[in-house]
């Protein structure tokens, strides 16, 4: 059982911690809220304006003071834990156009007291090491689309920032010097100190710590989140939804686990719809592995945010907060593989070629189905059992082929053998669709 530090949320009082009591997290009303107007933040008795910081060992939560007349969109702690950034736009702002005044990104130490104040920037990122603070500055149009115009770099070391010409909806840190730039529908890497672009294969900006999945934040489909497999190409949004009823919930914003020896589980939420209920009654937070999509470890509570040092996570549990450790989760451990060979052709008058893809899989991990792509969950048939290198039993979803195994009657369903000679399915209809053959293959 992971151990809990709860924090009954009596009240939300100012602090000025010294330096042996910093914060350990950060965040907004917003990040907490459920798509219902704010009403779950009204039934915890939590202000709808306002900076909260996490502290270790405390029974009661804290607040900083924030500018008056205007609305907090997020908040992220300094992994230095000394410093918080918070986006927000005044209430008396022009709400479009380029007039910049209303909305910022402020830096503040955790008594409250401004450090820094960056007019027109909406989104922002820590470094890993807390000394640099990324910004994408935009504005939103008469329609109110968002239009990115520039991003930006602060060093708390010099107090001053840059503004840089790249234009990107989101950018997210990668690897020292590296920032991830969401421009247009791409993924381009930036190199601060060269200034150059280089082009990558992810499909968001938010790259798992073994490079393999992304996340794209801030989309108007999967609940405002979608989860990529790059290596693969597929959108993966819905497979953690159809599994196991995990959709992000609000301002909630799921996570890569980054401490310890990281790869790629994401922190997500677990609950059957998309506003959370009373007391958060039945929700929970999980790690998905979105290469086996299994939940490798849940514990209840709607998650909020992680920890400044990216250990842990803060829950709502009931009417109080919880941090559960997550540094020392890891993915299932990969088995032997096999390298299963998949030609697709579709048929209707004739067959046409559609395409033929090779895929590296072990047991428990899922073949993507390149035929239907139906939006649900890019991932399809399942591999059971890697039997010996000659042979493999793979899960097929039922009603929806008919399996001809060589020298096998045909089925409609269930675990079905693979080998070298190909095994057919046969999209179950009688107006066309798609033919799928399964080899292994060296």
């Amino acid at each position: 059982m992971h151990p809990v530090i709860l924090f009954a949320l009596l009240a939300a009082l100012p602090v000025d911690p010294g330096p042996a009591d910093l914060p350990i997290a950060a965040f907004t009303a917003h990040q907490v809220w459920s798509t219902d107007d704010g009403r779950s933040i009204a039934s915890l008795g939590w202000p709808h304006q306002a900076v909260f910081l996490v502290h270790r060992g405390l029974s009661m939560p804290a607040s900083i003071k924030v500018p008056a007349r205007c609305s907090l969109y997020e908040a992220g702690l300094a992994p230095t834990r000394d410093l918080v950034a918070y986006s927000l736009i005044g209430w008396d702002a022009p709400r479009f156009g380029n007039d910049p005044s209303g909305w910022a990104v402020v830096v503040a130490d955790t008594a409250g007291r401004e450090q820094a104040r960056f007019p027109g920037a909406r989104r922002f990122q820590w470094s890993p090491d807390g000394a640099r603070l990324a910004l994408a500055y935009a504005h939103h149009d008469t329609n109110w689309s968002w239009t990115p115009e520039a991003i930006g770099l602060w060093r708390r070391s010099e107090g001053a920032s840059r503004r840089r010409p790249q234009v990107a909806a989101d950018l997210r840190w990668g690897d020292g010097d590296t920032l991830f730039l969401e421009i247009a529908n791409r993924i381009e890497a930036l190199d601060l100190e060269s200034g150059r672009l280089s082009h990558t294969n992810h499909r968001g900006p938010d790259v798992s710590p073994d490079g393999r999945f992304s996340l794209r934040h801030y989309t108007s489909v999967a609940s405002g989140t979608q989860v990529f497999d790059d290596q693969d190409s597929l959108d993966l949004s819905h497979c953690a939804l159809y599994q196991h009823g995990a959709p992000p919930l609000g301002g909630f914003q799921p996570f890569w686990v980054r401490a310890g020896s990281a790869g790629h589980l994401k922190c997500t939420t677990i609950g059957e719809g998309p506003s959370a209920p009373a007391r958060q009654a039945g929700l929970a937070t999980g790690l998905f592995d979105p290469r086996t999509l299994a939940m490798v470890a849940r514990f209840p509570g709607k998650p909020i945010v992680p920890t400044a040092d990216g250990r842990g996570v803060v829950v709502v549990r009931g009417d109080s907060l919880a941090v559960e450790p997550i540094a020392d989760a890891r993915e299932p451990a990969r088995g032997r593989t096999v390298r299963l060979r998949m030609e697709v052709q579709t048929w209707g008058r004739g067959l046409r070629p559609l395409g033929t893809w090779t895929h590296s899989v072990a047991e428990g991990e899922w073949v993507p189905d390149h035929a239907l792509m139906l939006g649900a969950c890019d991932r399809h048939f399942r591999i059971a059992r890697i039997v010996d290198p000659e042979h493999v039993e793979i899960e097929i979803p039922s009603g929806r082929y008919i399996v001809r195994v060589p020298g096998v009657p045909a089925t409609q369903a269930g675990t079905t053998s693979v080998s070298r000679v190909p095994t057919r399915l046969r999209t179950n209809s009688t107006d066309g669709g798609y033919v799928i053959d399964l080899s292994i293959v060296d």
